[in-house]
């Protein structure tokens, strides 16, 4: 009986010994993942977040491509009023609006005809479903309004993007 209280003892020194051990590595340690965090910009971005959506909860950043100056493709942030229930129809719909003046100034243009309206999003399998209306095959430039599309959509994590005209798959001439 006399061993019993002498394991207890020493069960309860060693958590005590780890309790005291775990809270001075916390304590000297914290200064430098303070700075790591801070550092890092982490907490900002989260911050910053959460006073977008407090302070326009109407309205949402997306982002999207246009060419600057008729080249390559660049990613441009708007700020887009939530008209569908996800971000992935408010990105088109800011997409079909034309070219913001942030990217107007630097001298992008858009392929997409710009009577071009957005008729329905639908994502499965990591593909976007987009139904245009019929004045998407007004573009002047089908393969570069088709990659526009699909540069927009990689942006949202989508592997491909299907174009449907007025509810049919379209036939693109995308000369390839």
């Amino acid at each position: 009986m006399a061993d019993h209280p002498k394991a207890l003892l020493r069960a309860l020194v060693i958590l005590l010994f780890l309790i005291l051990y775990t809270a001075i590595i916390g304590i000297v340690s914290l200064p430098t993942v303070k700075r790591a965090f801070d550092e890092s910009g982490v907490l900002q971005l989260i911050r910053s977040r959460k006073e977008e959506t407090r302070a326009n909860p109407a309205n949402r950043m997306v982002e999207v491509v246009f060419a600057p100056l008729g080249t390559s493709f660049a990613a441009y942030r708007v700020e887009q009023p939530r008209m569908g229930s996800s971000a992935s129809h408010d990105t088109f719909e800011a997409l079909l609006a034309g070219v913001p003046l942030l990217a107007l100034e630097d001298g992008a243009i858009t392929y997409i005809d710009s009577g071009t309206k957005l008729l329905g999003l639908t994502r499965s399998s990591n593909i976007i479903y987009l139904n245009l209306s019929k004045e998407f095959l007004a573009s002047a430039d089908m393969k570069m309004a088709y990659l526009q599309l699909k540069e927009t959509a990689s942006l949202l994590g989508a592997k491909d993007v299907v174009v449907l005209i007025e509810g049919a798959q379209a036939d693109l001439p995308l000369d390839e």
